[in-house]
């Protein structure tokens, strides 16, 4: 299975940048700029293409992306999830809480929208 990558994450914005930014301020730009041009209609477009073409996509722990509420849709979609630290240190190697914390958050809240008594007929 092939898993897509850094999907808001670590964004072509180098022209953008100012000299010195800190690697958080350049991850806070990339949410910026994914809440301004990745809207519904990409996510809904990106699911679409995922699921069809058996693709996974990536919840990285390093950029905290994609945004939850994408995650919850490829969730509801049935779109398959690969959690990934893709530490560029030794001490970062295996860090991945905040991923398995977003998913519970995410499965926890759907499993609220659709009781296994609603779901057993």
């Amino acid at each position: 299975m092939d898993i897509i990558g850094h999907i808001e994450g670590y964004l072509p914005m180098d022209s953008l940048l100012l000299p010195g930014s800190t690697f958080e301020e350049r991850r806070e730009y990339e949410r910026r700029i994914a809440a301004s041009f990745f809207g519904q209609d990409w996510q809904e477009a990106v699911i679409h293409r995922a699921l069809k073409n058996n693709i996974a996509i990536e919840v990285h722990v390093m950029s905290k992306s994609p945004r939850p509420e994408f995650v919850r849709r490829c969730l509801q979609a049935g779109v398959r999830l690969s959690v990934g630290s893709d530490a560029h240190a030794l001490e970062k190697v295996g860090e991945i809480e905040w991923a398995y914390a977003l998913l519970e958050e995410l499965k926890a809240t759907l499993w609220n929208l659709f009781p296994a008594e609603s779901l057993s007929g």
